[in-house]
């Protein structure tokens, strides 16, 4: 073993006082996915310093990114470490563990292994951050952050600079058997997917299932330090309770380490002496701060040019730059005073960013085949969509005198091509098309094709296939990208061409002789729900919306991992030069004041729910300077990117709602 020398009591003691004297770091709440699930955590960035050095901090069984509260100052005791290492220079990455805090998931489907993702997830984020120096990222875990932080220090591809490791648990097993009672811990080995209870000696209850109790056996921290080399400071009190005993549960990190280290021994609990003020856990942050500072290389002096000009996540290094010069210059302020002048100017800009003109071709439509089923009928039709393309499409009418309210039901992306227009509406006379086509809508629709569910219900619905789909099906995921370059290359646009043959289709349904044209709803899920409040922004053939599971901020979507990121898809949806204009609530409200309904998931991977969240509250202040405050409705429902029946029964009452009819 190898020792390491510290700084002395003098600059500890400065440490605390520049941290007492020295203004709140500027924090920003942040997000990634991990499995689909969001991990949100706090970034604290230190005034005035260019890419400082930054730590990242787990926190422990049960707790959360700020951590416990010390009773005297009110104050979580990671957010003060965060403070207190900001004004020292340090920046700080802490992070809610999936199933805790703000971060998705449930605290159920909580594993060992599953925390060790989330912090390796965690690391590579802050390297590709960009805001910090990603050569000197240190690592800090407590409790069973701890026994995660050896973990992760031991697996991590990013070189970490130092850990710390706080009353760390070296013996899971053993610590978890002292808080439930090794009978509960029994039952949770054998409970499957079944969660157990536990009552906390603190007298808090949790559920967890067998994974949790698996995987505390099949992963060591004890083993995992071993691979990693780096300087390594243990931290612990010899009245600690909760993990003991004190100082020799501690040192077994350190005898299977293999580097320099420190192991750091006071008279404190397991919480630091936190119900008794501030003064241990001051005096631990500031131990730890001088570790971290002392291990910390010096900054390598920048060249003046760009050495590396795109990150890990295909985003040109100098991004945020680009971030911050967006400011979307059309989006509604209130201070603009003239609604309907912002929403004309508004709506002709997002017709100019189709980078496609209008179409006025005469649709010369005619029927192919139909099909009796029953209270209507479906109709297979072709159709001049633009001028440009005929296409087939699939339209159900209901039996009876007319005229009807109508539902343009626009098809989702999923990555499946065969089918578009067959997601929504029933396919018929190809057995193998409607096998696909059920299989999709068990997946996302609970078995349902909306469509005909709104046949029944009294609309005429209109189903067509955006181009890349069902009978325009493309050559695979891998030929979006080709497709939307191809098309540039024309003086078109892929999510331009989609956007107007959308508003060929509702210009279309609304001319037909059975349907109101004052009752024309847009509806869709995922993608689909992008084109629905994209046709209802563009033309007022649309009278309504339905758009599930596709509504969130430019900036909570541009973060590593979204489908953003990765191209392909995105293209579908990709209009240049529309965010210096607009973000997505921005063009959404374009819509007001029609009466529109969206849709999201607590849990959906690909629109994290902090931003959901924003852009709804975004929204639903357009619409109450338009006037129209009870004709915006938004919900988010504790699902993942799914369209639920319950949700669809839900958002057609609330349609029939909107279009006076009574259900």
């Amino acid at each position: 073993m190898i020792g390491f020398r510290m700084l002395a009591r003098a600059a500890l003691a400065a440490s605390l006082l520049i941290a007492g004297g020295a203004a709140m770091a500027a924090e920003k709440t942040v997000e990634f996915t991990v499995d689909g699930q969001t991990v949100v955590g706090t970034l604290a960035l230190p005034a005035g310093v260019a890419s400082p050095p930054a730590v990242l901090l787990l926190h422990g069984f049960t707790g959360s990114r700020d951590e416990l509260e010390i009773p005297a100052v009110k104050e979580g005791i990671f957010r003060r470490a965060a403070r207190i290492w900001a004004a020292q220079g340090i920046a700080s990455l802490r992070i809610d563990f999936r199933g805790n805090g703000d971060s998705g998931g449930a605290f159920a489907d909580m594993t060992l292994d599953g925390q060790v993702k989330d912090a390796l997830a965690a690391l590579d984020f802050l390297a590709a951050e960009g805001a910090v120096d990603k050569d000197r990222i240190a690592l800090v875990g407590w409790s069973m952050g701890g026994a995660v932080g050896a973990i992760t220090a031991g697996r991590t591809k990013q070189k970490l600079t130092s850990v710390s490791a706080w009353a760390p648990g070296t013996n899971m097993p053993a610590s978890i058997a002292l808080l439930f009672g090794a009978d509960l811990v029994k039952q949770g080995l054998a409970s499957g997917d079944k969660p157990v209870t536990a009552k906390l000696p603190w007298g808090a209850e949790v559920s967890l299932k067998s994974g949790f109790f698996r995987s505390l056996y099949v992963t060591d921290p004890v083993a995992e330090i071993a691979r990693y080399k780096g300087p390594l400071l243990v931290a612990v009190g010899t009245k600690d309770d909760v993990v003991f005993p004190q100082p020799i549960a501690g040192q077994v990190l350190l005898d299977n380490h293999d580097g320099p280290e420190e192991l750091w021994v006071r008279p404190m609990d397991h919480v630091f002496n936190a119900f008794d003020g501030v003064d241990m856990v001051d005096e631990l942050i500031a131990k730890t701060g001088s570790f971290i500072t002392a291990a910390t290389p010096p900054a390598v002096l920048a060249a003046d040019y760009e050495t590396k000009g795109v990150t890990e996540n295909n985003l040109p290094v100098f991004y945020q730059k680009l971030k911050d010069q967006l400011h979307f210059a059309l989006a509604w302020d209130p201070a603009r005073g003239d609604f309907p002048q912002w929403r004309a100017t508004a709506r002709a800009k997002l017709w100019d960013l189709l980078i496609q003109p209008d179409d006025s071709t005469p649709f010369d439509a005619r029927v192919v085949e139909e099909q009796d089923r029953g209270d209507y009928v479906a109709r297979r039709i072709v159709l001049s969509i633009t001028g440009n393309s005929r296409v087939a499409a699939l339209l159900l009418v209901p039996k009876g005198r007319g005229p009807f309210p109508a539902a343009l039901v626009l098809h989702d992306h999923g990555g499946k091509f065969d089918i578009g227009k067959e997601k929504m509406v029933r396919p018929w006379g190809d057995d193998a098309r409607l096998a696909s086509a059920q299989a999709w809508v068990d997946r996302y629709y609970s078995g349902n094709f909306i469509g005909d569910d709104l046949a029944r219900r009294g609309y005429v619905v209109l189903a067509t296939d955006a181009l890349g789909w069902g009978d325009r099906q493309n050559n695979g995921p891998e030929s979006q990208q080709a497709l939307a370059s191809n098309l540039f290359n024309l003086g078109s646009s892929l999510a331009g061409t989609i956007a107007v043959e959308d508003v060929r289709a509702a210009r279309y349904l609304a001319s037909l002789p059975e349907v109101d044209k004052g009752r024309v709803a847009a509806i869709g899920f995922s993608m689909g729900a992008f084109r629905a409040w994209q046709v209802a922004a563009l033309t007022d053939a649309v009278t309504a919306g339905v758009a599930v599971n596709w509504m969130a901020t430019l900036d909570g979507l541009m973060v590593p991992g979204n489908n953003q990121l990765k191209g392909q898809s995105a293209f579908n949806m990709l209009h240049p030069g529309m965010f210096r204009w607009f973000d997505y609530p921005d063009a959404a409200a374009i819509a007001a004041p029609k009466p529109m309904l969206f849709y999201a998931g607590e849990t959906d991977p690909l629109f994290p729910v902090a931003s959901v969240r924003q852009a709804f509250a975004s929204m639903e202040r357009v619409w109450a300077d338009a006037g129209a405050p009870d004709r915006f409705a938004a919900k988010v429902w504790p699902n993942a990117h799914i369209f639920r029946a319950e949700e669809q029964s839900e958002a057609f009452d609330w349609l029939g709602r909107q279009f006076g009819r009574v259900e």
